[in-house]
């Protein structure tokens, strides 16, 4: 049978004994990834990548709108650590066919390793995958998306993206992490020592304009609220209202 947890469970033992020779360490947290195969590969290898060695997983890829029926297969990768133990990523990839059957309620769900936390990688649009995104969250601990996913031609504006978090996430009690935010993080500390001296935190209330170039669209915008929210601004349109009504027109370039 395609979802057959026993069998799985003893493919996936012998697979980890043969990549590591070392005794293995207990599997830490379970990540699943939600994509569609359209540029989804390369961006999960580079954060499994920073994975690897460092922290055990069972990692289950489910690849939706895939062509034929449901396919099931396994793999194991393993790294020693500093103290020679194996450090492996136990993977189930499921290509969710026209059956339907990769993406059934209780189907992969079958294969997470209760008792530890349930990590979900979400690489395609909230948009249009209400059905999956439902049984994928009530499974989830915790959900990582990437916001310059979602905001792109053909996918969500940066409004109905951040309404999109609001109300099928944050609503949803799920705690939620966003790849776009995290990339900020150099820039936003920038910023803020920036204004550590006297004179730029004296001109503050006088400045006229925001400018971002450099980086992605749902980047800029990400960072023009973070920016608007520390001094206390509101949105008015493309704009950001100082208290008093000023307007600070935000100016996003290529």
């Amino acid at each position: 049978a395609l979802f057959d947890p026993a069998g799985i469970e003893r493919e996936l033992h012998i697979l980890e004994r043969s990549q590591s020779q070392a005794e293995t360490r207990t599997s830490l947290f379970n990540l699943v990834v939600v994509g569609t195969g359209e540029g989804v590969a390369e961006t999960e290898e580079r954060l499994l990548g920073r994975l690897l060695g460092r922290r055990a997983a069972r990692v289950i890829h489910i690849t939706l709108d895939t062509p034929g029926p449901t396919e099931v297969f396994v793999n194991a990768r393993c790294l020693p650590d500093r103290e020679d133990k194996g450090v492996c990523f136990q993977e189930i990839h499921i290509s969710a066919g026209e059956d339907g059957a990769g993406t059934a309620p209780g189907s992969w769900s079958a294969f997470l390793i209760r008792d530890i936390p349930v990590h979900v990688l979400w690489m395609t649009g909230l948009a249009g995958r209400r059905q999956v995104l439902r049984h994928t969250r009530e499974q989830a601990d915790k959900f990582i998306i990437d916001g310059a996913c979602q905001v792109r031609p053909g996918g969500l504006s940066f409004d109905d993206y951040l309404m999109a978090v609001k109300i099928e996430l944050l609503g949803q009690g799920v705690p939620t992490a966003d790849l776009a935010w995290e990339r900020l993080a150099p820039l936003r500390g920038l910023t803020a020592q920036a204004f550590d001296f006297p004179g730029p935190l004296a001109a503050l209330p006088e400045v006229e304009e925001i400018l971002l170039s450099g980086a992605g669209e749902t980047e800029l915008r990400l960072y023009g609220l973070w920016v608007a929210s520390r001094l206390g601004w509101t949105r008015a349109g493309e704009a950001f209202a100082a208290p008093g009504g000023r307007l600070v027109p935000l100016t996003i370039r290529p």
